[in-house]
């Protein structure tokens, strides 16, 4: 598009001069129609010298307004500086504490009394004392699981447990051993620990005789068989020892099937 510069001389455009001759003809057929001519030339003119003063031609200024606005970028959190932690999967999902006692009945697991067994066994028989282990197994224990659930045997369990710790003294450790065991470590002087140990044995099966209770079954009967040793008679650790305390319990419960199989006959 041709401009008119606001400095030269405009009447020697070669445009205006065309413009010119083209207004004397129509002044020639009609005075109206020059005047209007004349007028929108004058508008013309002016606009074009507005035009030409501003600092930037008019596309330029449209082109810019057209530019889309610079995306300014979002502001870094400040918890981004600092990477999560990363999970140490080599490290258990259970704490230890609670790895050394049973979630059920809350007696000790074997984890905790191989941590802190052989101390604690040293320091009685510094102090001239044994260890009476009784191994305990119920012996009606999966017949309540079949007719009333697995929570009625949760519940067997722990009323067991209850009892259990009963029997025993402060300085004594129940054990829950495996599923439906239970082992007994009680403290005793050294000389006394055969009648202690038969005395125990015959107090957990009383005990475990009593009916246990269920919801509204108060008559359930699991009874026991137990398996006696003595440390550090029958064995220099204590593994040992209630290995020996198994073996005795598995004897006593084969002693004791052929009497029921006699009693059912």
């Amino acid at each position: 598009m041709t401009r008119f510069s606001a400095s030269g001389d405009w009447t020697t455009h070669p445009a205006l001069r065309v413009l010119a001759l083209a207004w004397v003809l129509l002044l020639a057929q009609s005075g109206n129609a020059a005047s209007a001519w004349a007028l929108c030339l004058a508008i013309g003119l002016v606009a074009s010298r507005f035009v030409a003063r501003a600092e930037l031609p008019l596309p330029a200024v449209l082109a810019l307004r057209e530019l889309p606005a610079p995306v300014q970028p979002l502001a870094r959190r400040r918890t981004d500086a600092t990477p999560p932690a990363k999970r140490d999967h080599s490290q258990p999902v259970v704490p230890l504490l609670k790895a050394h006692h049973d979630p059920l009945t809350g007696l000790v697991t074997p984890q905790h009394l191989g941590d802190t067994g052989e101390p604690w066994a040293q320091d009685l028989q510094t102090r001239g004392l044994s260890l009476c282990v009784l191994h305990v197994g119920l012996d009606g224990f999966d017949p309540v699981i079949e007719r009333y659930g697995r929570e009625a045997g949760d519940q067997v369990l722990q009323q067991v447990a209850k009892r259990l710790r009963h029997l025993a003294r402060d300085e004594d450790r129940v054990m829950r051993f495996d599923g439906a065991e239970f082992v007994l470590l009680l403290s005793c002087p050294a000389a006394e620990s055969a009648a202690f140990s038969r005395s125990m044995a015959n107090r957990v099966t009383t005990e475990l005789q009593r009916p246990l209770a269920y919801r509204t079954v108060s008559n359930l009967h699991v009874g026991c068989s137990v398996g006696a040793a003595t440390w550090p008679l029958h064995g220099a650790t204590l593994d040992i020892v209630i290995q020996h305390a198994a073996e005795e319990l598995a004897r006593a419960r084969s002693r004791r099937l052929p009497a029921r199989e006699t009693e059912a006959a």
